[in-house]
């Protein structure tokens, strides 16, 4: 019994002295690292459509979230353009945009900056994008579009037309 006591003493003695020594740290005060970050964490994305049902279900979904999204964005739609915008990107980052109408299903990745500002327009069933960073984000709409997918094959309740592009999906992919 001595022992273990003496054994415990010894344990905590030894943890209250590692706890006592100040830890040196190698990285810079915040005022002097702030210069690097954007004035702006803010990202604002506007964009016009002759699609107007697709503005309703627009959705930019970040990763970085838990559950996708941050509570803080905000949405404005007035009849056929929408402006939203998206707070706290503190860092460039790579985020699923989403649109889709009965019609239509709109989605790609999304490079964001903070403080960019990005446009769109849905035109004809084309999506397009205008802004600082416009041909990296038209890269991966063009990605998305051109490359066949079983997944971008929605069922519209008629099974004849759903076989019938599956086939062709099949058909694109062991050419």
């Amino acid at each position: 019994m001595y022992r273990s006591i003496k054994f415990i003493s010894i344990y905590i003695l030894f943890g209250a002295i590692s706890c006592t020594k100040t830890q040196k740290s190698n990285t810079l005060p915040e005022s002097q690292t702030n210069h690097n970050k954007a004035p702006n964490n803010h990202v604002i994305i506007s964009g016009r459509a002759d699609d107007i049902e697709a503005l309703d279900f627009l959705n930019i979904i970040d990763g970085t979230y838990y559950f996708g999204k941050n509570e803080g964005d905000t949405l404005n739609k007035t009849g056929d353009s929408v402006v939203l915008l998206l707070n706290n990107i503190r860092k460039s980052q790579i985020s699923d945009f989403t649109a889709n109408s009965n019609t239509n299903l709109y989605k790609t990745k999304l490079f964001l900056n903070p403080g960019d500002s990005i446009h769109f327009t849905i035109n004809n069933g084309n999506l397009k994008f205008f802004g600082p960073n416009s041909e990296l984000n038209n890269f991966y709409h063009n990605l998305y579009k051109e490359t066949p997918s079983y997944k971008n094959n929605p069922y519209y309740s008629d099974i004849y037309s759903y076989k019938e592009n599956t086939i062709s999906i099949y058909n694109e992919k062991i050419k």
